[in-house]
């Protein structure tokens, strides 16, 4: 009996099966930014407290064992396509069974009249510990030798394994969303080290490659962190109590705008489909929100920061990740556009990253830009940009080697324009307004220098 991918049943009346290549279908994609990837991460984990949740966990667990063996492996259980693989290792299609026996598995694979539901060689994949009984009943429905047998059954992770996969806080589920998490994690450290890295250089700050590494870290571990966490909430059963109010929500959409929704997330449209994705977002800003609010609660447990400032920081950073996710919505969308004009279906992928990384680096920062603009700058902020500001025009003075009298000039120039400089830079990150204060203050300062 052959057992390549190149084999097909004779019966004329199995639908046919077109299969998707490794690039498109593997899992180890790497993800563009983490809030995105962490809300996949929610969508997966809720999937996965569904009655054959545990199926699906040990499909993804067994696939990528495949690749740390070094097999040549393509997941294809994306599409759910009724009679095709899971996978294809080494050539061979591999359709994965997880009941609570072996018997149960292999009755799976027939239909009521005994006929096998897949294409002729593919080799089912169980639980290991059912493996041999597994063998010798696929000989009994096939009418085939047990060491025939043998070549079309293998064996996975054990079958209460696939179970702990599914359940918050155990050790399974945690090594699954640390390894997955690990793509995520050089992925924000990539993106975290080049914006700041770019920022930097823009603007002449020193110590470069320190300033570089330590944003790509501190992005990297909060990036991983948010995964694992998404991942655990996800199991844990908030979704379900979301999923009546969001799949209020949904319904209200409209089948346009689902339908929208669905192709845009690369899902099969509709207000299921909708509120699976909106409590996927919403547990991924949680989160976000909860990993990046650790050292505001280390600092108000110490006394350092009082609960009002620590309830207001908490506030804006939900605002903040809200407005990012927005951003990256939008430029992805954009990004799309652009490139399926342009080259086609690869430009509309390679737009879509690219417009959802600009979407959430730029668009908070011109969201703050145009909210100052029109009901003006807190006074708190206003006076912390001004220190900032008076900072900077001290390290330019002495690097200038100001005299004493054109110093006080020069601050008195600066005061003439410093409403106009807090209008036109205004960040919550003091780094980014050094720089740019740095810049201007240089420029100014010429006419103040012997």
């Amino acid at each position: 009996m052959t057992t390549t991918a190149k084999s097909r049943s004779n019966d004329s009346t199995r639908p046919a099966i077109s299969f998707r290549s490794a690039a498109n279908s593997s899992p180890l994609s790497p993800p563009t930014l983490f809030l995105a990837e962490a809300a996949s991460a929610c969508v997966e984990a809720r999937n996965q407290t569904h009655r054959t949740g545990h199926g699906l966990m040990a499909e993804r667990v067994n696939f990528l064992r495949d690749l740390e063996r070094g097999s040549s492996a393509s997941h294809e259980g994306w599409s759910n396509s009724r009679y095709g693989p899971d996978k294809i290792v080494d050539g061979h299609f591999v359709q994965c069974k997880y009941y609570a026996s072996a018997r149960a598995g292999i009755r799976s694979c027939f239909d009521a009249d005994g006929k096998f539901l897949y294409a002729e060689g593919t080799i089912i994949e169980l639980p290991n510990e059912q493996v041999a009984e597994g063998i010798q009943l696929f000989a009994e429905k096939l009418a085939i030798s047990t060491e025939e047998a043998s070549t079309l059954i293998r064996g996975g992770i054990p079958y209460e394994e696939s179970l702990a996969l599914c359940r918050p806080l155990t050790r399974a589920s945690l090594s699954y969303d640390i390894k997955m998490a690990e793509v995520t994690f050089w992925s924000a450290f990539v993106t975290g080290s080049l914006t700041t890295g770019l920022r930097c250089a823009i603007h002449g700050e020193t110590d470069l490659l320190r300033k570089t590494c330590h944003a790509g870290f501190t992005s990297a571990l909060q990036a991983g962190a948010v995964h694992v966490l998404a991942g655990q909430l996800g199991r844990s059963g908030l979704e379900a109590s979301l999923t009546p109010l969001t799949g209020r929500a949904a319904a209200k959409f409209g089948t346009r705008t689902n339908r929208l929704i669905g192709l845009a997330a690369g899902k099969k449209p509709g207000v299921g489909q909708t509120s699976k994705l909106i409590n996927g977002q919403i547990i991924a800003n949680l989160a976000a929100t909860t990993i990046q609010s650790i050292p505001d609660v280390y600092r108000l447990g110490t006394g350092e920061m009082g609960a009002a400032e620590a309830f207001s920081r908490l506030a804006g950073r939900t605002r903040n990740i809200a407005v990012q996710q927005l951003g990256g919505k939008i430029g992805s969308a954009l990004g799309t556009l652009t490139g399926a004009a342009m080259t086609g279906g690869s430009g509309a992928k390679v737009g879509g990253i690219a417009g959802r990384v600009a979407g959430e680096i730029f668009f908070p920062t011109l969201v703050a830009f145009l909210g100052d603009l029109a009901f003006g700058l807190p006074k708190e902020k206003e006076e912390a940009i001004r220190k900032v500001l008076a900072e900077v025009a001290l390290e330019v003075a002495v690097q200038r080697e100001m005299t004493e009298d054109a110093f006080q000039r020069y601050l008195g120039f600066l005061a003439e324009s410093s409403s106009e400089l807090v209008k036109l830079y205004r960040s919550d990150d003091e780094d980014f307004c050094k720089g740019l204060f740095r810049t201007y203050c240089d420029v100014l300062a010429t006419p103040f220098v012997r």
